[in-house]
């Protein structure tokens, strides 16, 4: 080969030709390797080409063969079909080598087939090509490719495509979706850029919200001998999606008392998160803007603050509202005495009114010189009339009266203050100045029994002293 190689360049420098590589050379074009499964066989695409003086002769190439390992090794694979006992690979030459195609396929591969195999042209040109394909066998399929999309809007079509290779195209591998959503599959041979062979699976798909975060797998089964083998890949999809299931909630639920603080808490599910939350409270068919941010705490100062609130979650896809939520203020205080106890006396009788007001709704009760009177005794008659807005008048008839006898009408509620107003039916003039250094007397003697913790006797001279303390206060106090 060589000796007929340097008289074609002779005759090429007596003519005055430049003999280049396309006159005289030889190349090759198939896959740097090839991976395949034990037990299955492999495609090799091949397409090869020899220099102008030598295409004549490819149509008369009587045999074409391989070699495995390095090209001066032996002959493994021939066209003609001859087999070597002790070399020979179990395959076929499938191109038409006479028109420059010397794809084959190798059957039956095993461990021991894994090399570098050279393409050889025999008589009339007897040419060994230098550049292999490197042939690996392994006993587990590689992973399919799936291809995501990237992130889709809720409700527009996405589709993921799943590859895996086919090195044996008679037993392609067979792709199957476990995707728990509803699709249409598309799934076809395809050629790669190298010439080798791969089944594709297009999932096409319109995805929802609850897709958003779902687990998609593509799984590939190949059919060997002696059992089949697969393998998986899976892909997450992202789904864009408005805020959904938007919910309001308040802390404490129910009654919240004046003075004490709320604090709402909007929920909602978005992708993107939610970047915004509005609060909005609701009077009448009117809305009105009360404050921003996923929680929204606030002092209720008066029984107007009262009322329905909502909340709307916002991204940059859309917007949602909550169902609306309650907040209830219950205004407690301490109950009082509307008006001074008044008495009108007759020739039979002595009528007394009392009017109190407190929430929670007061009880009154009648003292005569310290004893407590019961409805329809001896003594005397008591009614009662609801007011409204937490207030009572209690009326008490007394058949007798002595001088001496003092009326005193007593408030109660369940928050434990009482306050009391008492008189008599001839009150003396020196009785209200009397009274006043008796309280001044008795309010200046608050400390001392507040340190030494006489709760109850503190109780006792708040009630009169008649001093406006709330709730908080004497708590406070009492400690």
């Amino acid at each position: 080969m060589a000796v007929t190689q340097r008289f074609i360049l002779i005759g090429c420098l007596l003519r005055g030709v430049i003999c280049s590589e396309e006159y005289t050379g030889f190349s090759i074009s198939m896959p740097p390797s090839i991976a395949t499964l034990r037990g299955s066989c492999v495609l090799i695409p091949c397409q090869f080409e020899v220099g102008y003086y030598y295409r004549s002769k490819v149509k008369n190439l009587e045999t074409v063969s391989w070699i495995k390992g390095s090209p001066t090794r032996y002959t493994v694979l021939e066209s003609n079909g001859y087999e070597s006992d002790e070399y020979s690979v179990r395959g076929n030459v499938t191109g038409n080598f006479r028109v420059q195609n010397c794809t084959t396929i190798l059957m039956n591969l095993q461990k021991d087939y894994e090399d570098n195999y050279h393409f050889r042209l025999g008589a009339p040109i007897h040419y060994t090509y230098r550049t292999p394909v490197k042939i690996s066998v392994s006993e587990s399929p590689p992973n399919p490719q799936v291809t995501p999309p990237a992130a889709v809007k809720e409700g527009s079509p996405v589709s993921f495509t799943c590859s895996a290779a086919a090195p044996c195209p008679t037993l392609p591998p067979a792709l199957t979706w476990t995707q728990g959503v509803n699709g249409s599959v598309d799934q076809q041979e395809v050629e790669n850029q190298d010439k080798t062979q791969s089944v594709s699976s297009v999932l096409t798909f319109t995805p929802s919200h609850l897709h958003h975060g779902h687990t998609i797998t593509c799984t590939a089964l190949y059919s060997l001998q002696p059992q089949n083998k697969m393998a998986e890949e899976t892909a997450t999809l992202d789904v864009l999606y408005s805020p959904k299931n938007t919910s309001a909630s308040v802390s404490p639920s129910g009654s919240v008392l004046e003075g004490s603080s709320v604090t709402l808490t909007c929920s909602s599910n978005a992708n993107p998160p939610v970047s915004n939350y509005t609060w909005f409270k609701v009077t009448g068919d009117q809305a009105t803007q009360r404050g921003s941010g996923q929680n929204l705490t606030f002092n209720v100062t008066e029984p107007s603050d009262s009322g329905q609130y909502y909340c709307e979650a916002q991204n940059e896809h859309g917007a949602e509202t909550s169902t609306q939520v309650t907040v209830t203020v219950t205004v407690k205080y301490m109950p009082r005495i509307l008006n001074t106890l008044r008495c009108i006396k007759t020739t039979a009788d002595i009528t007394c009114q009392c009017e109190v007001q407190g929430d929670p709704s007061p009880t009154v009760e009648w003292l005569l010189s310290g004893q407590r009177l019961r409805n329809d005794s001896v003594e005397g008659v008591i009614k009662e009339e609801l007011l409204g807005n937490g207030a009572l008048r209690s009326s008490l008839t007394l058949r007798m009266l002595g001088e001496t006898d003092i009326i005193e009408c007593l408030s109660t509620s369940r928050l434990l203050f009482h306050i009391s107003s008492s008189g008599n039916d001839c009150p003396s003039l020196l009785l209200p100045y009397i009274g006043i250094g008796v309280m001044a007397v008795l309010c200046i003697l608050i400390v001392f029994f507040v340190q030494r913790n006489k709760w109850y006797v503190f109780m006792k001279i708040i009630t009169l002293c008649k001093a406006p303390f709330t709730e908080e206060q004497l708590q406070e106090a009492s400690k």
